[in-house]
Formats: structure tokens, sequence, C-alpha cells
């Protein structure tokens, strides 16, 4: 149904039930925040450069490094812009993290020096979302030469319950419920 659906799924794979730490930008999808929230992971947000609006290789693989405990690392790929995260892929990887980017704008395939067939990470995320460069009115894919990763990957996604038209809906109401409290400005109660 959603490229978050295949996320959640993803994580809930590699996570086995354990704490993980999900390290990303800090200017991501909040539908990518909602989906690492659901297995109760611990956000790691790297702040972006102006210039691109995405993470510095250096910056990405401090917050890696200062990590206790197991992970996923995404780089993400976003305006059009590619940047090489060999050190930060590198660091992840002698960590037995999982690497998955994600090419939420579809921007791998068009660079010069990306290899058909490849990718630098464990997977690949894309999504299809309406908007994007690869617009099929939704869902998303999580993309691997990994066929056990697949095969878990498609064992827990047929748990999943079907969207249909009424959660579409639903989704949007909320959304469009979330951007007018926010737009007012609402000092909500303290909770707890």
């Amino acid at each position: 149904g959603r490229g978050r659906s295949a996320l959640t799924a993803l994580l809930e794979v590699v996570s086995k039930g354990q704490e993980l730490n999900f390290v990303m930008p800090s200017n991501i999808c909040p539908s990518i925040v909602a989906s690492a929230s659901t297995i109760n992971a611990r956000i790691i947000a790297v702040d972006v450069e102006k210039e691109t609006g995405l993470p510095s290789d250096s910056a990405f693989k401090k917050a890696i490094m200062s990590s206790k405990g197991p992970g996923v690392f995404m780089p993400t790929y976003l305006y059009g812009f590619d940047r090489s995260y060999k050190k930060a892929i590198s660091s992840a990887r002698n960590r037995g993290w999982f690497v998955l980017e994600n090419d939420c704008c579809g921007t791998l395939p068009a660079c010069k020096d990306y290899k058909a067939n490849s990718t630098r990470g464990d997977a690949v995320l894309v999504s299809f979302g309406g908007g994007k460069p690869i617009d099929a009115g939704g869902g998303g894919a999580v993309i691997s030469n990994n066929a056990e990763l697949i095969q878990d990957l498609h064992d827990e996604l047929v748990s999943y319950q079907i969207l249909d038209q009424s959660f579409v809906k639903m989704e949007e109401q909320l959304i469009g419920v979330r951007r007018l409290l926010q737009s007012k400005k609402i000092n909500y109660p303290k909770m707890g």
C-alpha cells in the first residue's frame, strides 16, 4: 500500500525484536519517522547542509560511530542530489549495521556514476507516491539482491492489512487535521 509499509516490514525483519538505532537525515519525511516509531527504534536525526539538504558523509559517520548497539543507516537522496557516503557506509558495515538507501525521488539511476543492478547498500527503498518522479499513485518497494531478505519481507508483509479507499480517505483527513492544527499553533495541554 505505501512505501512506509515496506520500510516498517524491513525494520521489523532487521531488528528481530531487539532495540535498533535508526540513523537518517533530519529533514526526512514524517512517515519515515512514524514507521521507525512503530518498532520503537532509537531515531537519530543528522543535520543537513543548507546547500544540498543532505547530511555530510562525516556527519553520518559520527552519528553511526557514537551509537551503541545494532542499527540501520539510511542515506537518503533528495532534491536531485547524490552524495557519496563511503565513510558512513563503511562504518555501518564494520559495525554490522544494515544499510538502506532511501531513493524517494529516483535520483540514483540518473547519476552518471550509478551502476545498473547494483546498490551501495543492502537494499534501496523507493516511493511511488503522488508527486514523486516515479508517480504510480502510491505504494513503494524495497529492492535488494538478497533473496533471503526479500522472502522474509514477503512473509512479514502478507500479515499486513490491505489498504482500501476507506483507509486512504481516513489518512487524507488525518493529514488535513494535522496541517490545520499546525497552522493554528495550538497550545496543547501537557500529557502525563
